[in-house]
């Protein structure tokens, strides 16, 4: 399936993110109170985006939720912590920490009790809010719920989809695998960065710079520091193609992409370090105050 631009995050997605907007005084509330026991404030967040969907969203108005939904005729004790159900789609919200067993377990779950239930496609999401700091990475979080689209994509169908949705109580950060990455490329000459979507076009730009400034002088050498990045045979079309000072046509591979089994993307990164060119992949954020709601922008670390 195409990956897809901003303007095709779900609908939904704008929707709740401004609920969360409106209730991340609970998640600062949160990570700043002295009982770390204490699981108030998570409350009071469920609470207020439960009353701002059910009661203040007339374009899901024909939506039915519910907090802390069971499974129907079911001995299992697993709550959803916001359901939604219409005509054609389930909606499950869970609010967690940043927890991979938390997502991975609760998925599984929630897929196995409601979303294997009914034909009806799925739309899961998984509000983050940060976490101690013996809980995961963020990016770890990430990858999680990217492995979970896939099989949703799979085991529901391609309009089904997991969506994360990341808070630390001021930024909102969306994680919908369905729309492009896009990287922003800095090299050490201080020229303007690059930004980018397509994944051969990066590698194309990085290898084309190596082999201007000798770096790359031969096939071999693009082979030994970029692997499987590049082929000595054209295997997409000839903007893909670079050409080294001594004359050899190095090609961008044809499956070069960021995920994938033949993509080996982080090494990818690493070696460009190597000549001191950064790759950070941007994140999408939510900006309710101008006209594009949803934008690139750097991860807060």
């Amino acid at each position: 399936m195409a990956k897809k631009n901003l303007r095709n995050i779900h609908p939904f997605i704008s929707v709740l993110c401004e609920a969360i907007r409106l209730n991340n005084q609970c998640i600062i509330d949160h990570l700043n109170r002295k009982n770390k026991n204490d699981h108030q404030f998570i409350d009071s967040f469920q609470d207020g985006i439960y009353k701002y969907l059910n009661t203040l969203n007339p374009q899901y108005s024909d939506y039915i939720w519910a907090k802390e939904k069971k499974a129907n005729g079911r001995k299992e004790r697993d709550s959803i912590d916001i359901f939604g159900e219409s005509k054609d789609e389930l909606c499950i919200i869970e609010i967690d920490a940043t927890r991979i067993d938390q997502i991975a377990q609760k998925y599984v779950s929630r897929l196995c009790l409601w979303g294997l239930e009914t034909r009806k496609k799925l739309l899961y999401v998984a509000i983050l809010y940060k976490g101690s700091s013996s809980h995961s990475r963020i990016e770890d979080c990430e990858k999680y719920m990217r492995y979970c689209n896939e099989i949703s994509k799979k085991s529901k169908g391609k309009d089904s989809s997991v969506i994360g949705i990341y808070t630390d109580g001021y930024t909102i950060e969306v994680w919908d695998f369905d729309v492009k990455s896009r990287f922003q490329i800095t090299y050490p000459d201080n020229k303007k960065p690059e930004f980018s979507t397509d994944m051969s076009i990066i590698a194309k730009n990085i290898i084309q710079w190596c082999a201007a400034n000798n770096k790359v002088t031969t096939f071999d050498d693009a082979k030994y520091i970029f692997g499987n990045a590049v082929s000595r045979k054209e295997c997409a079309s000839k903007d893909k193609e670079v050409i080294t000072k001594n004359g050899d046509s190095i090609y961008v591979s044809k499956d070069w992409r960021e995920y994938g089994q033949r993509a080996y993307w982080n090494e990818f990164i690493d070696n460009c370090k190597k000549f001191k060119i950064q790759i950070e992949k941007q994140v999408i954020i939510y900006q309710p105050v101008i006209f594009e709601k949803f934008i690139y922008g750097s991860r807060k670390t």
